[in-house]
């Protein structure tokens, strides 16, 4: 458990190193302004990632999501 808790926003790193800009700022967007598209396809990631490695780990991601 301690495992997922720690790498709950495990697959954003990929995201940060390479953000997307905002055209009108010239700057990575702020999470509240990230386009979905991009909210969606990272959010998909992190419970990827910590199903590899915890049984339970998918389940408490998905719990945190929903709510």
């Amino acid at each position: 458990m301690i495992y997922v808790i720690s790498n709950h926003d495990a697959r954003w790193l990929d995201f940060d190193r390479n953000p997307a800009i905002d055209e009108k700022t010239r700057l990575p967007y702020n999470l509240a302004e990230t386009p979905p598209a991009h909210l969606t396809a990272t959010s998909r990631l992190s419970p990827d990632f910590n199903e590899l490695s915890e049984v339970h780990g998918v389940s408490l991601c998905a719990l945190c999501r929903a709510q």
